[in-house]
């Protein structure tokens, strides 16, 4: 995108600096907003700044793709701990660490495997190539976000107390009375 490689180091840096700071004001965002509400809205507005990073790159504004980068960063940052917390929220499992390991194991292995796809889309090869196709990858990535913002804001729903009861006498074998004793009590 001939924005120099000063652009590029300081977007790349930026990136990550703002993607780790944004891990902790996910907790501070998600308490007043709820976390639902901050994961669909940080999805949705990730498409709307990686749509501005692109156009910044295009008309080689690296100051403008710098900021994006930024932003970009910040609130990809925010989906990694809602994930756990999430699961807590709507199904009752304080078992955080756990859950966190799971949200990054599956990141590691995603990792893996979208390398390969990532060049596939932005070379046409999986070993990668000279020419970079620039519009599919950010196209790829701002349809992934609304896809994501989507199902988050519309799909993913509170579970009833009955689905949770019927959640939890399944994961320990027990019958249903039996939970709806146990939370009685």
């Amino acid at each position: 995108m001939h924005l120099g490689s000063a652009a590029a180091a300081v977007g790349s840096a930026g990136f990550a600096l703002a993607d780790g700071i944004g891990r902790p004001l996910a907790g501070l965002w998600s308490a007043h907003w709820g976390r639902r509400r901050v994961m669909a809205t940080s999805y949705a507005s990730l498409a709307v700044f990686q749509l501005a990073a692109f156009i910044s790159g295009y008309e080689h504004s690296s100051a403008a793709f710098i900021i994006f980068a930024f932003l970009s960063g910040a609130l990809s940052g925010v989906n990694f701990p809602l994930t756990a917390l999430t699961v807590s929220d709507y199904y009752g499992e304080n078992n955080n660490s756990g859950m966190y390991g799971t949200v990054y194991a599956w990141k590691s292995l995603g990792g893996g495997f979208a390398g390969g796809i990532a060049a596939m889309i932005m070379t046409g090869s999986v070993f990668g190539g000279d020419p970079f196709y620039w519009v599919r990858g950010f196209v790829f990535g701002i349809v992934l976000c609304l896809l994501a913002s989507f199902v988050v804001f519309f799909l993913c729903k509170t579970p009833t107390m009955e689905q949770v009861k019927r959640a939890i006498a399944k994961a320990s074998g027990r019958s249903i009375e039996a939970v709806e004793a146990e939370m009685n009590a």
